[in-house]
């Protein structure tokens, strides 16, 4: 069938064995993608994985992770590219990448942070963790900080920034914006750091610091 012949194709692209790439299939199959989403994105998936050294289990969390997060199967591929891209270009390396996106999805999806978005706040905040865990921990706790009614008043308050995007939906605005706003408001002498700490508490507003 389509799928099957789909899969060897994959294989002889990537050298990855049938067997790998069928477990991965019904793996992402059963995470409640349809046959047609795996069909489009099994390539670059596979290739993505090849190139960035990263486990077969870790590449089907993150493509479950990002379909969650609206990313089409057919625009996978572009997704896949641009944590590459970041990797290359930061210290973050690809399998550590893949972990922070994976565990921070589900943050994004409730600030209704796009993908992008979350990719470039990783890529600033980077370095000034140790690891990629500590990041991931930071970026949700500055998210779901962020989501708070009180909060959005408190760095309005103290810092003169809207993180509100569209009040009829309570979308933020993307986080990389929030954070360069917050700095350039510190930069012209409003807020400081007690005000920060006071927000963020003092390991997340230290991270703010870019």
């Amino acid at each position: 069938n389509k799928l099957k012949a789909t899969l060897m194709d994959v294989g002889e692209t990537t050298g990855k064995s049938f067997g790998d790439i069928a477990t991965i299939t019904k793996e992402l199959i059963s995470q409640g993608l349809s046959v047609e989403q795996v069909e489009n994105l099994i390539n670059p998936l596979m290739k993505f994985a090849t190139v960035g050294d990263i486990s077969v289990a870790k590449a089907t969390d993150l493509t479950v992770a990002l379909t969650n997060m609206g990313i089409a199967s057919t625009e996978a591929g572009q997704a896949y590219d641009i944590m590459l891209n970041l990797a290359n270009k930061t210290t973050i390396r690809a399998p550590e990448f893949v972990d922070i996106m994976t565990k921070v999805a589900p943050a994004a999806v409730v600030t209704h942070e796009s993908f992008l978005e979350l990719a470039a706040s990783a890529a600033l905040l980077r370095k000034s963790f140790s690891s990629g865990k500590e990041e991931a921990t930071a970026l949700m706790q500055t998210l779901f900080t962020l989501e708070r009614s009180k909060i959005q008043d408190k760095v309005k308050k103290a810092f003169g920034v809207e993180v509100i995007a569209d009040r009829s939906t309570g979308a933020l605005k993307p986080l990389l914006n929030i954070i360069q706003e917050i700095n350039k408001a510190m930069l012209a002498g409003k807020g400081g750091l007690a005000a920060l700490y006071d927000i963020f508490g003092s390991r997340s507003g230290a991270r703010i610091l870019t």
